[in-house]
């Protein structure tokens, strides 16, 4: 409470910048990001507001106000599965987070990324090795779903419980620039590539 009063005073205002993700598998994600600072700020505090199982609009408000108290500027990202964006509609009429302030991927985290990096992500955990690239993307591209659901479907893979090792292994593919192309033009305007641009604008 004193955090949040003196947030207001200029010579006390240090207000911190919150990003609120859906799961496990982007927090992993920006955290092994951050610490080469491509995603954004290191300042930002990042925290996990529970997954699928947890977006009940009224108890994401709870937690936001809870947050918006201690004077946190909030930040927030989400899945829309598919569908629409009707629970972040909600949440920013039901509170002070502008519409700018939000992204949600149109199916899931593993969906927004490119077909050639997500496959370099599992062939370094050891699957679809003998997979090739121009096969896997004609084979994933095409479909009009989550990614999960495609690789099960075509591969009989299931990643479900291999989503934070995969996260972290997309990260170190970036990080460690063995997937070359992730700085340009068409990585950029992926949608993981916005994914990050919105996160460097905060």
């Amino acid at each position: 409470s004193v955090a949040h009063h003196l947030s207001k005073l200029k010579s006390f205002n240090a207000e911190t910048n919150l990003l609120l993700v859906e799961g496990e598998s982007e927090f992993v994600f920006l955290n092994r990001l951050k610490t080469c600072g491509y995603w954004g700020p290191p300042w930002i505090v990042l925290d996990v507001y529970g997954g699928s199982g947890n977006r009940i609009p009224k108890r994401i408000q709870m937690l936001l106000e809870r947050y918006q108290r201690h004077g946190y500027k909030i930040h927030i990202e989400g899945d829309a599965d598919g569908g629409g964006k009707d629970i972040f509609n909600r949440i920013i009429a039901r509170s002070s987070i502008k519409s700018e302030n939000t992204f949600v991927f149109k199916y899931d985290f593993e969906t927004s990324l490119p077909s050639d990096l997500l496959l370099s992500a599992l062939k370094e955990i050891g699957l679809l090795e003998k997979v090739s690239f121009g096969a896997f993307d004609k084979a994933v591209s095409s479909r009009n779903q989550s990614i999960v659901r495609t690789l099960k479907q075509v591969y009989e893979l299931d990643i479900e419980p291999l989503k934070i090792t995969l996260a972290g292994e997309i990260a170190a593919l970036l990080n460690n620039a063995r997937f070359s192309s992730w700085q340009e033009d068409d990585f950029m305007k992926s949608e993981i590539g916005t994914f990050i641009d919105f996160i460097r604008r905060i």
